[in-house]
């Protein structure tokens, strides 16, 4: 929630990265979905049903995985029906085939949309950046245009079916103050537990804290002195010591070390500081 007036709200689904067959008949889905007056979104959504100031759908593919998104504004009070009109229009894509007067249009609406980015020698540098940075290919952008033209009905349903599930889709919302409905969501929390000072025999302070989320044992030993406790004479001589110390010991040679901590799948190492230096060390809490 937030002081605003209208209502803003978001699904996204995770896709593949752009090089991926599917993703081309994704793009001609968001068209098709929300691409100009005529779209189902604009005409259903919004004209009809009135639940919406305005909606439209999406997809983000910067190279690597992206989203197919939904995106509407609406009042406070039209949330609900709102996020229903466009999860309907989402089930509707599953279960009825889109006609081949629908796919051709959004076809048509994509190519023309990216072949107008090429108007100028900005807009042509831009897109074999894209293709370049995205794929490694700077004729990408060609070859995907070629395969949006191949895209078919059945194509978009099986993509939508695949991909628009309800166990692949987020759904995020900013609403004004006072509207969000309430979750129903569990959420679980974690009782946090209070610090322990023991004091050995030898002087040595141990602090010991519990959290058991993760099935891990951390270790600090920590030791006054680091860059602080330095002279001009030898300055540096901390970072060089908390190098040294995992080098070797009088019982193990630092392969030694190297190989029983991480055969445990654990790590040791250690660090200087402005004013301590000393040892780390995470292991399974079993080992």
């Amino acid at each position: 929630e937030a002081a605003i007036e209208l209502g803003h709200l978001h699904f996204a689904w995770h896709i593949p990265d752009l090089r991926h067959p599917d993703v081309a008949a994704l793009d001609v889905l968001a068209v098709l979905l929300g691409s100009g007056h005529s779209s189902r979104l604009y005409q259903e959504v919004r004209e009809k049903q009135g639940v919406v100031h305005q909606a439209d759908a999406w997809t983000y593919n910067p190279g690597n995985p992206g989203l197919f998104g939904l995106s509407a504004v609406v009042d406070a009070d039209k949330f609900e029906p709102a996020r229903a009109a466009l999860l309907a229009e989402i089930e509707k894509l599953k279960h009825t085939p889109v006609s081949a007067a629908e796919r051709q249009k959004a076809v048509k609406q994509f190519i023309s949309a990216t072949l107008a980015t090429r108007k100028t020698m900005q807009g042509q540098a831009q897109d074999l950046g894209g293709s370049w940075l995205a794929t490694g290919d700077l004729n990408f952008s060609q070859r995907y245009l070629a395969t949006v033209k191949r895209v078919t009905p059945a194509d978009l349903q099986r993509v939508a079916g695949e991909y628009l599930t309800t166990e692949n889709r987020t759904l995020y919302a900013l609403l004004p103050n006072g509207t969000s409905p309430k979750s129903s969501a569990v959420i679980e929390t974690n009782r946090e537990q209070a610090i322990q000072k023991f004091t050995l025999a030898n002087g040595l302070r141990l602090l010991v804290k519990e959290d058991h989320r993760l099935p891990f044992v951390e270790f600090r030993a920590v030791f006054q002195g680091g860059v602080l406790a330095e002279s001009a004479d030898n300055s540096g001589i901390t970072q060089l010591l908390s190098r040294l110390v995992v080098k070797g010991t009088r019982t193990r040679s630092a392969e030694q070390i190297a190989n029983e901590i991480e055969s445990v799948g654990g790590n040791l190492d250690s660090y200087g500081g402005n004013n301590s230096f000393g040892v780390n060390a995470e292991v399974l809490s079993w080992d």
